[in-house]
C-alpha cells in the first residue's frame, strides 16, 4: 500500500495545498463530523475526483452516489475501487466537481451571505 497511497497531514496554504492537490489521482475526505469542509472546495476546485462521507455539509457538495455513511470503510473502500478502475467515471467526477466548485467562490458566499442576513434583519426590523 505504501507504494500507492500517501498520507499527507496538514499542508501550508495556499500554493502547497494547489500542488498537492494538482497531483492528485483522487482525494477522499472520511470525515466522522464535519461542517462544510473548505479542503474538499478547494480540491474540487483543482479537477479532482472526490469521495467524501455523508457527515454535516458534505451532501451539499458531493453527488450522493460518491457518499458513505461516516465510518463506513466497506462503502468507501468499494467506492474506491470502482473509482480507481474507471478512467472515464474519474474525468467524469472531475469535471462536474470543478463546475460545482464555481459556486463557492468566495465573491458568491460573501453574496449569500449579505442575502442572508438582510432577509434575517428585514424579519425582524420590516422593509
Amino acid at each position: 500500500m505504501n507504494d500507492r497511497v500517501e498520507l499527507v497531514g496538514q499542508l501550508s496554504s495556499g500554493k502547497d495545498v494547489f500542488d498537492f492537490l494538482d497531483m492528485v489521482d483522487l482525494y477522499i475526505q472520511p470525515s466522522l463530523t464535519e461542517g462544510l469542509p473548505r479542503s474538499t472546495i478547494e480540491a474540487m476546485s483543482r479537477g479532482c475526483p472526490v469521495l467524501a462521507s455523508s457527515a454535516g455539509g458534505i451532501p451539499e457538495l458531493i453527488e450522493s452516489t460518491f457518499l458513505h455513511r461516516p465510518g463506513d470503510s466497506h462503502k468507501l473502500s468499494r467506492d474506491i475501487e470502482l473509482v480507481l478502475t474507471d478512467s472515464e467515471k474519474m474525468i467524469e467526477m472531475a469535471r462536474a466537481n470543478f463546475e460545482r466548485s464555481k459556486e463557492y467562490t468566495n465573491e458568491l458566499l460573501a453574496k449569500r451571505r449579505v442575502g442572508f442576513y438582510r432577509a434575517a434583519f428585514e424579519e425582524i426590523f420590516g422593509s
